[in-house]
């Protein structure tokens, strides 16, 4: 395409070729007296349009530079100029050669940054008129923070990003400088961090009147009470309701005692090596004390049966660890929504999380389990009660190992490899801050975390409360503050699961905020439906959020998975709002793009 510039030189260039042709004194004495002002006139429009493109490269080139300097939050003003210059040069390095006596000059004005540029180009026909030079220029300011932000960052730190938390760290720290950037020291971005696996961690030091320390909240020890541990020796377990023994494996069976096994009024029964993978007896219990049984303890047709009600706090004071500060799923709709805890709704109130012991491996046959922490010692007294030593389900739930009384507990919390009560508890949330110094060493500091699985769902949960205005996190303003975002990044690089753990065992599955697969809160005691089940909850989830006003973002990283994709499409709050990163260099470019759009840069002239 010709530029203007050489349209008009054409155009001159024919003018002067006809008159050179028409020698016609008349022509001569008519040119001199009309032609003449006729060129200055086009020649001027030639000038004209060349001045109007170069001042609309030096408006483009000024508004880059006040961005960039604009971004630079933590640099000093000197080193902001410096960077607005750079990118100024950078932006009319082809336009160099025609600008002179080039000026920039940064002003820092109450709110935000004014770059003011002026330069002088030669004229190509107007030196004629005695017009050999113009000056143009450029004035762009940027308004810091014309809206309120408020941004929880919940990311995946599970085993599978060993090999990317490094690209993770910077990636996330790119976005917070970036919004930062908007706010020139004015409060009005606050940001939060929800690392997350299979659980979320709310910190050690999370309210205790949040917590459910009475242990009412049906999600609580799921898989420890109510368990059969140990048969009373001589005793003969009645299965039926007349004649002989009975057939244990068919409760139709008559038999000659006088227990009933009515299963219209049970749950279940976990006996005879757990063989039926159900829950054990409600119906028929009897106070335990009378046959020697620990306080709580119950006796049903010869078994021991542990306590209906157990708490995990206790258990963590029993061995003497602490609670790192971890929670399990609270039961749906809970689970997935910001309903602020509850004592008179137990349902509502969080459980701290704790990973069983496992068994010990005893025996060649026993699988070594993922979280073995002490030997299985204590039991109840071998002299009165079996079925307990040689039995790795028993071994597993039973509580009466829990105490630090002359036993080594082996407790190791640091990533990526844990062990103990604690297993798998990531790094704490990180509360909505203005403190970015603060935001940026906890991003630091992220470690990838290896077991347990990974359960989105949850994470997207706690990214939703640490926004929310309500308890358990209160920094988030009100929903209906005027001029305010609240928005929500979700980072993961995988599909939802959770990881095996001996599928013939007593936990089929590592431990999760929904508890084993095996007694914890899942639909069936499979591993895909637990999956479709995590997905469900976090499409509900991000539902919920953005209902209440929340704006989400998704990243999904090195996973082509189609259920997956769409699930995080689905999350978003549009599908442009979705990011699929293949490669570190798109993750980071993902959380600059979020980052970018965040910050609300706008020029106002």
């Amino acid at each position: 395409m010709r530029s203007v510039f050489a349209r008009g030189t054409s155009v001159l260039a024919n003018l002067a070729q006809r008159f050179r042709s028409n020698v016609s004194g008349n022509v001569v004495v008519t040119f001199a007296l009309v032609g003449l002002p006729v060129v200055l006139m086009m020649g001027a429009a030639v000038d004209f349009s060349q001045r109007s493109e170069l001042d609309a490269n030096i408006q483009d080139a000024a508004d880059a530079a006040v961005l960039a300097a604009a971004r630079s939050h933590d640099k000093t003003f000197a080193q902001k100029k410096d960077i607005a210059d750079k990118w100024f040069n950078a932006a009319t390095a082809d336009k160099s050669a025609r600008l002179q006596n080039i000026s920039r000059q940064l002003v820092q004005l109450e709110d935000g940054l004014r770059y003011t540029v002026k330069a002088e180009v030669d004229t190509s026909f107007m030196g004629l008129a005695g017009v050999t030079k113009w000056e143009i220029g450029a004035v762009a300011e940027v308004v810091l923070g014309g809206k309120e932000v408020e941004l929880s960052l919940v990311l995946d730190n599970t085993g599978s990003m060993s090999a990317d938390m490094a690209t993770l760290r910077t990636a996330a720290a790119d976005l917070v400088n970036i919004v930062f950037s908007m706010d020139g020291g004015q409060g009005k971005v606050r940001v939060g961090l929800v690392p997350y696996v299979a659980a979320v961690n709310v910190g050690s030091s999370f309210p205790t009147s949040m917590v459910d320390v009475a242990g009412d909240n049906p999600s609580q020890a799921t898989y420890l009470e109510w368990k059969w541990v140990a048969r009373k020796k001589g005793c003969t377990p009645y299965w039926g309701g007349g004649g002989g023994g009975g057939d244990p494996w068919n409760p139709g069976d008559p038999g000659n005692g006088a227990f009933i096994w009515d299963k219209t009024k049970t749950f279940a029964m976990n006996i005879w090596n757990e063989t039926l993978g159900i829950r054990p007896a409600q119906a028929g219990n009897e106070d335990g004390a009378a046959h020697g049984l620990p306080p709580g303890y119950m006796y049903n047709n010869c078994y021991a049966v542990q306590p209906a009600k157990i708490k995990h706090l206790d258990l963590f004071n029993q061995i003497g660890i602490n609670w790192k500060g971890c929670v399990e799923a609270r039961p749906y709709p809970y689970d997935v929504n910001d309903a602020p805890p509850n004592p008179n709704n137990p349902k509502t109130m969080f459980v701290p999380y704790f990973w069983p012991d496992e068994a010990d491996k005893f025996a060649n046959w026993v699988s070594s389990y993922a979280n073995n922490y002490m030997v299985d010692t204590p039991y109840l007294d071998p002299n009165v009660w079996e079925d307990q030593e040689n039995n790795e389900w028993h071994r597993t739930y039973n509580i009466t190992k829990y105490t630090k009384t002359g036993k080594t507990i082996t407790v190791d919390q640091l990533p990526p490899d844990t062990k103990g009560p604690n297993k798998a508890c990531p790094d704490p949330i990180v509360p909505l801050t203005t403190d970015k110094t603060n935001l940026l060493n906890s991003i630091a500091g992220l470690k990838h975390w290896n077991n347990s699985g990974t359960i989105s769902s949850e994470g997207v949960a706690w990214g939703w409360r640490v926004l929310s205005p309500g308890p358990p996190f209160t920094e988030g303003k009100p929903y209906d503050t005027p001029d305010l975002n609240k928005i929500m990044v979700i980072m993961s690089d995988g599909q939802n699961m959770i990881g095996s753990n001996n599928i013939n065992g007593p936990t089929i599955s590592n431990y999760s905020a929904y508890g084993y697969l095996r007694w914890g809160q899942w639909p069936e005691e499979n591993f895909n439906k637990a999956s479709k089940h995590i997905d469900d909850r976090m499409l509900e989830a991000c539902q919920n959020a953005k209902a209440a006003g929340v704006t989400v973002y998704t990243i999904l990283f090195r996973e082509n998975d189609a259920k997956t994709v769409n699930l995080f499409t689905k999350c978003a709050t549009k599908p442009p709002f979705f990011y699929k990163a293949s490669t570190p260099g798109d993750l980071v470019k993902a959380f600059n793009d979020i980052g970018s759009q965040i910050a609300q840069l706008r020029l106002s002239k």
